[in-house]
C-alpha cells in the first residue's frame, strides 16, 4: 500500500454540482425547524376544521384564510428546504471555481491546493469521510472538502485512499455499499 494518495481535478460548476447533489442526497439530516413547521401546519389545521364548526364565526374566508396561508408559507419552506441549494448560487463568486485541484493525503494528514490557495490538516481535526458514489467528502469544522472519484488518477487510488483512513482512525462513512 502506498503512503500517499494524490487527486487532480478541475473545479468548476459541474463538479460543484456533483458534489451538492451527491451531498444532499446521502448526508443532509433534516433540521429541527423542519419538525416544527410540520407540527405548526397540523395545528393551524387542526385548530381551523375546530374553528369551521364554531356557530359564532360569520365569515368562513376568514377561517380559510387563517388555514391556508400558514400551510401555504410552510408547504413553500419545505419544498424549498427538499429542493436543495443551487451550485451556481453557491459557488458563483467562488475565486476557486473555474481552476485545477490538487489534493495529497498521507498518514499525517492531507493538503489541498490550486493557485490561489492552499488548505493542510492533520487527522485529528477532520470529523468524517463520507464515500459516496461519485466522491468522498471530508468534513473538518463545518466545512466539507470534496474529493471526486474522476481526480484518483492511479490504478487502485481510491481503494489506497480507502484503506489509508481506515488506517489513520479517522471515522468512515461509505454510501456505496449495500449495507
Amino acid at each position: 500500500m502506498s503512503t500517499s494518495v494524490e487527486v487532480e481535478f478541475f473545479w468548476d460548476l459541474a463538479e460543484a454540482d456533483r458534489f451538492l447533489k451527491s451531498w444532499y442526497r446521502y448526508e443532509r439530516r433534516p433540521s429541527g425547524i423542519m419538525f416544527v413547521l410540520l407540527v405548526h401546519g397540523g395545528l393551524c389545521a387542526l385548530a381551523g376544521s375546530l374553528a369551521w364548526k364554531l356557530p359564532v364565526i360569520a365569515n368562513r374566508g376568514i377561517v380559510l384564510v387563517a388555514i391556508l396561508l400558514p400551510l401555504a408559507i410552510e408547504l413553500w419552506l419545505l419544498l424549498a428546504y427538499a429542493r436543495g441549494p443551487s451550485a451556481e448560487k453557491l459557488f458563483q463568486a467562488d475565486p476557486e471555481l473555474n481552476r485545477t485541484a490538487r489534493a495529497v493525503v498521507t498518514r499525517d494528514g492531507w493538503r489541498a491546493w490550486t493557485d490561489l490557495s492552499q488548505v493542510e490538516h492533520h487527522w485529528s481535526l477532520v470529523r468524517r469521510i463520507v464515500r459516496m458514489p461519485d466522491g468522498f467528502g471530508i468534513v473538518y469544522g463545518g466545512v466539507v472538502r470534496w474529493l471526486p472519484i474522476s481526480g484518483f488518477r492511479e490504478t487502485g487510488a481510491v481503494e489506497s485512499f480507502v484503506e489509508l483512513i481506515r488506517q489513520v482512525g479517522v471515522e468512515y462513512k461509505d454510501h456505496t455499499s449495500p449495507d
